[in-house]
């Protein structure tokens, strides 16, 4: 008798078409169906990853410094933490096509044996590499606009005055929603002029203190001065840009002393309304 050789062809008893039999609806998932939904779920949280930073990216330039006092700010407020983190609270304005006048800031250090010496910045005898002289053109622009749109005391007493006067006006004529909105309106002044002050007194004075420093002072005079541009004629004729007379009457922003425990106090900061010469 022959002995009785499986065919290896043929299927194995209990298989299905040669593949063995399986049990359970965990095991019969489609793997490409299950590898296909993960790759989604990644792709959305990468998207939102990327989406969210870039919404951060454009709100520096978009809330800094000319933002909507409704919209871009707010949300640059929420997200001033990550802005810090990250260093992009950046406002990439750039100079062209119609670049405006640039500003200095003079200043004038006196030491103790009372030799005095006058400088500025930006200083481009004085200060390279050209990316660290652009920082300091940035500062001294800085100053300027926060000089320019801080109000002396003076000026905005008068202004709080007034609004003083209109909201009793207002409650007298019975107008009582017309005057709680000017109520608000007033502290929001009083708000912006309180927080414009910090931060222009704290820059103007941390600029003291440093200079005061670098030049081993012990008193110090701060200015603005802006440098007007020429018209393309009168370059082309050959006036220098450098020429004194494309620079303004300087205009006093602070004095400075350093005191004998080592500290930097104010004499005097802004007392005069900006646009007001020496």
């Amino acid at each position: 008798m022959s002995k009785h050789v499986p065919n290896r062809n043929q299927p194995a008893r209990g298989s299905l078409g040669g593949v063995e039999p399986t049990s359970g609806h965990a095991d019969s998932e489609n793997p490409s169906q299950k590898s296909s939904f993960d790759s989604r779920v990644v792709r959305w949280i990468v998207s939102g990853v990327l989406v969210s930073y870039l919404l951060i990216v454009l709100l520096g330039p978009l809330a800094n410094p000319v933002g909507s006092e409704f919209l871009t700010r707010p949300m640059a407020r929420f997200v001033a933490p990550v802005h810090r983190a990250l260093f992009l609270g950046h406002g990439y304005r750039f100079f062209g096509p119609d670049p405006g006048p640039s500003h200095l800031v003079v200043y004038r250090v006196t030491d103790d044996q009372g030799n005095q010496i006058e400088r500025h910045f930006p200083d481009r005898t004085e200060i390279w590499p050209r990316l660290l002289y652009h920082r300091w053109f940035m500062l001294s622009e800085t100053v300027h606009q926060e000089h320019a749109s801080t109000p002396n005391e003076k000026s905005y007493l008068e202004t709080a005055q007034e609004f003083d006067k209109q909201i009793q006006a207002l409650r007298f004529h019975g107008r009582a929603a017309l005057a709680r909105r000017m109520a608000e309106e007033r502290q929001r002044l009083q708000r912006q002029y309180a927080n414009s002050r910090k931060r222009i007194d704290g820059l103007v004075t941390g600029i003291a203190t440093h200079l005061l420093a670098a030049h081993d002072g012990q008193q110090i005079e701060l200015f603005v001065q802006e440098r007007t541009i020429p018209f393309p004629v009168s370059v082309l004729t050959g006036e220098k840009l450098t020429d004194p007379k494309f620079l303004s009457p300087l205009i006093k922003i602070g004095e400075f002393r350093r005191t004998q425990d080592g500290n930097v106090e104010s004499l005097e900061t802004f007392r005069e309304k900006p646009g007001a010469p020496l």
